[in-house]
């Protein structure tokens, strides 16, 4: 388990609290960001859910490749649950984000990802929460 790593100007580390792992996006995502942001939040558990809430506020963008790396990527994860709530960006932003998330499925079938883009830190963290609940329950039920 990871403690705190940087990535280029992104900051990422584990919220021993929640099991969140927390993502701070500074500037641009590149590609070789957005590679190695990937293989942390692999390897960051064996096989459980990964829930990871991430702070764009100061975010400027993503690159077409580091979104085409994400989704190739996250489409290799096989069973492996990936939540994510993305908080902070502009309305508009968010807007496309979320249709952007909405057609993930469609993108990349086989991705076991989960997303959504809200204006608030305490939006995220219920999301991720609520999520994190039905997992459980789920799992329970198993």
């Amino acid at each position: 388990m990871f403690r705190q790593s940087k990535v280029g100007p992104h900051e990422v580390w584990l919220e021993p609290e929640t099991g969140f792992i927390r993502l701070v996006h500074v500037g641009l995502i590149e590609e070789n960001h957005a590679r190695e942001l990937s293989a942390i939040f692999v390897n960051s558990t064996s096989g459980e859910p990964i829930f990871i809430i991430a702070d764009a506020r100061r975010a400027t963008g993503v690159t077409s490749q580091a979104r085409r790396a994400i989704t190739n990527d996250g489409a290799g994860w096989g069973d492996t649950p990936f939540l994510m709530a993305v908080f902070g960006a502009p309305l508009p932003v968010r807007i496309v984000n979320n249709l952007i998330f909405k057609a993930l499925p469609l993108i990349a079938p086989s991705s076991r990802a989960t997303m959504v883009s809200v204006a608030t830190e305490g939006d995220a963290r219920a999301w991720l929460t609520e999520k994190k609940a039905a997992l459980q329950a789920l799992a329970g039920k198993l």
